[in-house]
């Protein structure tokens, strides 16, 4: 994992990044856990979900990416 800033800054950057897959788990990981959130907004296109027996995983590519 690049940590909070790398992922919020390439979220920015279509041409760098053009799909993105996050797992959401069963823990919060609270005050001091990683806070996603780009300094601008982020739009997803072709989103899918699957859904497991704790975890979903997000599957979108980045509305602007080539």
């Amino acid at each position: 994992e690049g940590g909070a800033r790398i992922i919020n800054q390439l979220l920015i950057r279509p041409k760098i990044v053009d799909s993105l897959i996050i797992t959401i788990g069963p823990t919060f990981l609270g005050e001091e856990g990683v806070q996603v959130s780009p300094p601008q907004s982020v739009k997803l296109k072709n989103v899918n979900w699957w859904k497991g027996t704790q975890d979903t995983i997000l599957a979108a590519n980045l509305e602007n990416s080539a």
